[in-house]
């Protein structure tokens, strides 16, 4: 049980600490006016391709790539932290256009689905 609450720990503490880091990031590009959405679009980018191989991961079990249990602790902690690279993304705003706020609700659907899908995972035994 001991090993549990501090692998728990670590993550929720690494998970942070990233994105107290993209958050350091975006500010420094904002002061230096620099353009902060594509560094920030592609680190989403990057975390939601990462997010996807999970079901290529499931697929795929015999690859020597790490055990579905290290994958979907993974998938948890970077899907929670994507969820802040997305809202750094957009600067703490909505959208206004069309196009950008059908992406929005995209992601804000598939972001929920993720976090009530491990609600249900960690209530229903």
């Amino acid at each position: 049980m001991r090993y549990f609450a501090f692998r728990r720990t670590t993550n929720i503490l690494a998970t942070t600490l990233a994105v107290v880091g993209m958050f350091a990031i975006w500010q420094w590009l904002q002061r230096t006016l620099r353009d902060d959405g594509f560094v920030t679009g592609y680190l989403l980018f990057g975390a939601v391709l990462f997010l996807a191989g999970y079901s290529l991961r499931k697929k795929i079990s015999v690859l020597p790539i790490g055990s579905a249990s290290l994958w979907f602790q993974a998938h948890i902690y970077v899907g929670i932290g994507s969820i802040f690279a997305f809202l750094i993304h957009v600067g703490f705003r909505w959208p206004d256009g069309v196009f950008e706020t059908t992406l929005a609700l995209v992601f804000a659907t598939v972001a929920g689905s993720g976090l009530f899908g491990l609600y249900l995972t960690r209530t229903i035994p």
